[in-house]
């Protein structure tokens, strides 16, 4: 059967029929839409078939009259109209390797299974799903929650931590075109040369040098003979070479190596190719994460109205400025920045600042000592709705159902997203669909709590990538390619999960149920297995069981003094889990009347 009791699908004698079809009492899904029975939250009605749900036409979800203070789960029961989507959940493809272009780029043979890996002690299933490869499907739903308004979500105190590492900046450099103009018995022209001009030498390192090939970066430089080499460079120095073309190496056939004392390893990167008409060519490098060892924290955290700002510089001594600004770290606004002196291990305060206002997305954050910025970085938005609103979303109490939240507009918008997992009706072995459950909050709002939602589904594309350039063969050449990658990459920039898209979908709702949390005391009672010589026999135990049910489970209010005395009631449950535990819990009840008992 369909595990709905015959009487209700045929009340007073009289049998429903959902759908004009058989008697709901012959079928096990009366609605049709996919979801068996008892295992329907909504067994008799299906909103979307006709219309389904979609980007254009959401769902809208209103819930009214809840009370304050109090934790509310709305569950979902969803199908996509085509019901071969619902294959599609997780569904794990492999995305070529070797493939260094595009939006993604993939270097390493690396799997979910590598990435994501099992804990101590679990053996991997066969077959195990995260091993076949490194893009896959994650079905989705998505609430979305007007600024305007009561916002039903968790909050907490707007904190935010970023972590700074030095300037990768290494060296900033032109090559530069010259010409000489000249006339000789009669015939006149332009002798060409080549200039290298010094922009900006990292302090971090000294005795720099540059050499210029024509070969690429991954061929064995220290076998080859360099075109034009320099001295010891200097900030703001140039040197000059009289028979140098920057036509000639903006070929893209050439290449730039940096060396310098301290420095792990020579940098080379490929001079680009020269535009027409153009008299200059850049040069920059940069340093790899493996390079840059110093790792800097600063923390902040709302106070009050100020923020309180904890800084660890790693163990660097001396005096240095914390500093916040508009804009990033490479576009910085032109409005007077933040300013706080910091030290190593110090806790500072931003005075009459909200952090919702400075961690917005659209704010950076330095770190220098005199005039030298060691390390920038831009702050990250921390969510928390309408602008101004002090508290952040909690995300870590929604993460614990997977629930992520973000901010869709300027406005403060917030969008929800839930993870769909496969509903699968274990009687019949049958993948009915998706469920969902989303968690709302009504703590500090004024009851009575109403909302309205919109709900779509959608599908995001997520996938492992690598980002960076191909080290040259002579870089740890008895390495596996693994090694060699990510120490020259860095391990940010290679096995990086990421989302590269969003499909939506078309879908109906099967089911949806509403549920207001009150929460509820709970007594556990059990027989002391030290003072008891006979474990095998629960005598007591349902003596207990038989007179909390006729006392406790029917709420009797019944105040007597003596055994005989007619019962006085005071609108008060005689038994409450307080009492029970006070007239039976050993060790505690010696004073507890016989009566009582």
């Amino acid at each position: 059967g369909d595990g709905i009791l015959d009487g209700q699908e045929c009340p007073n004698n009289v049998c429903i029929t959902t759908g004009g079809g058989e008697p709901d009492v012959f079928e096990i899904d009366n609605d049709g839409d996919g979801f068996i029975g008892s295992f329907d939250l909504s067994p008799n009605q299906v909103l979307g078939q006709g219309s389904p749900f979609n980007a254009a036409n959401p769902f809208q979800l209103s819930v009214n009259n809840l009370m304050a203070d109090k934790s509310v789960f709305v569950d979902f029961q969803i199908r996509p109209v085509d019901p071969n989507h619902i294959g599609f959940a997780q569904t794990v493809l492999d995305w070529p390797s070797g493939d260094v272009e595009g939006q993604v780029q993939r270097r390493l043979d690396t799997t979910f299974a590598d990435v994501n890996t099992l804990p101590a002690g679990i053996v991997e299933p066969v077959p195990y799903a995260p091993r076949y490869g490194d893009m896959r499907l994650i079905p989705m739903l998505e609430v979305e929650i007007p600024a305007a308004g009561s916002v039903p979500l968790p909050r907490t105190t707007a904190t935010q931590e970023v972590t700074l590492r030095p300037s990768a900046v290494l060296a900033v450099m032109q090559l530069l075109k010259e010409t000489e103009a000249y006339s000789v018995f009669g015939f006149s022209g332009e002798y060409e040369s080549m200039r290298l001009r010094v922009n900006s030498l990292s302090p971090d390192f000294s005795s720099y040098t540059l050499e210029i090939y024509n070969a690429t970066c991954q061929d064995d430089l220290t076998a080859r003979t360099p075109l034009f080499t320099t001295g010891a460079l200097q900030n703001g120095g140039e040197v000059t070479y009289a028979d140098g073309e920057i036509s000639v190496v903006g070929d893209t056939k050439h290449v730039a190596v940096l060396k310098a004392v301290g420095l792990a390893q020579p940098k080379c990167i490929d001079i680009p190719k020269l535009a027409e008409d153009a008299t200059r060519l850049p040069l920059n490098f940069v340093l790899s994460a493996a390079d840059v060892q110093e790792t800097y924290q600063v923390n902040f955290t709302q106070a009050g109205n100020d923020i309180t700002v904890a800084v660890d510089l790693d163990g660097r001594a001396g005096d240095h400025n914390l500093t916040v600004f508009k804009g990033s770290c490479d576009d910085r606004a032109l409005e007077p920045a933040l300013i706080l002196p910091v030290t190593d291990q110090g806790s500072h305060i931003l005075p009459a600042q909200l952090l919702v206002n400075l961690a917005d997305g659209n704010h950076g954050v330095d770190i220098r000592q005199g005039d030298r910025i060691l390390a920038c970085v831009s702050m990250g938005n921390v969510v928390n709705g309408a602008p101004g609103t002090p508290q952040m979303i909690d995300a870590a109490a929604l993460a614990k159902m997977g629930i992520s939240v973000s901010e869709k507009d300027a406005a403060g918008t917030l969008v929800a997203h839930v993870p769909l997992n496969v509903a699968e009706d274990r009687r019949i072995g049958v993948s009915s669909g998706f469920v969902a459950t989303m968690r709302y909050e009504t703590a500090g709002l004024s009851a009575p709590v109403n909302w309205q939602h919109n709900v779509r589904m959608s599908w995001w594309v997520q996938v492992i990538t690598d980002n960076c350039t191909s080290p040259p063969t002579s870089y740890l050449p008895n390495a596996d390619e693994k090694t060699r990658l990510t120490a020259w990459c860095g391990a940010e920039n290679v096995d990086r999960v990421k989302l590269v898209h969003v499909y939506d979908d078309d879908w109906m709702l099967a089911g949806l149920s509403v549920r207001e949390d009150h929460n509820y005391d709970v007594n556990i009672i059990y027989e002391d297995p030290a003072s008891d010589d006979k474990p095998e026999l629960d005598t007591y135990l349902w003596h207990l069981a038989r007179g909390l049910d006729e006392q406790f489970v029917s709420g009797v209010d019944c105040v007597r003094t003596n055994p005989g005395d007619a019962c006085a009631q005071d609108g008060q449950r005689d038994y409450t889990l307080e009492t029970i535990y006070n007239t039976f819990a050993k060790g505690v009840n010696g004073a507890a009347a016989p009566l009582d008992r």
